[in-house]
């Protein structure tokens, strides 16, 4: 494969990164203006996630901060996560229940959600993680679909 075709390839893709010390060295890797996943850990919490993802935003990229249901322990950490990534201009997020032991307000994908439709979150777009069959350690009954069928899907 010859390098301009290489490079058309990479214009539009989607890269996700890990908040790790290193990272933010070796994001200069990346295209000027990539969209730049940041996935969130069950260990480190949403702190290094948020860091990260407005730090990429500050060097031009544009991020894409997982927001982990098992990783955000309470609804104002919810809402200081909101703050911080609206102050940045971060306008997309990605939700996820995530794989944390001991949630706190937050079991799963869909009370996340939730919880930003009532507090009236900034962002233009919110993806979502869904998964056919139950995953570690959600039941069977909460990870799909991400909202009750019957209802309204909350505003994205």
């Amino acid at each position: 494969m010859e390098r301009e075709q290489a490079d058309r390839l990479l214009d539009d893709c989607v890269f996700e990164v890990i908040p790790m010390a290193s990272t933010l060295a070796k994001s200069d890797a990346l295209p000027p203006n990539a969209t730049v996943s940041v996935t969130a850990s069950p260990t480190s919490g949403m702190g290094p996630t948020v860091d990260l993802a407005v730090e990429l935003g500050h060097r031009g990229f544009r991020p894409v901060p997982h927001l982990s249901a098992r990783a955000t322990t309470t609804k104002a950490e919810l809402e200081r996560i909101v703050g911080r990534l609206a102050d940045a201009g971060i306008d997309e997020v990605f939700v996820v229940g995530g794989d944390g032991a001991d949630p706190g307000d937050f079991f799963d994908a869909r009370a996340l959600l939730e919880s930003l439709d009532a507090i009236g979150h900034p962002f233009r777009r919110i993806g979502v993680a869904g998964y056919p069959g139950a995953t570690p350690p959600s039941p069977a009954n909460s990870s799909w679909p991400p909202w009750p069928t019957s209802r309204r899907m909350p505003r994205m």
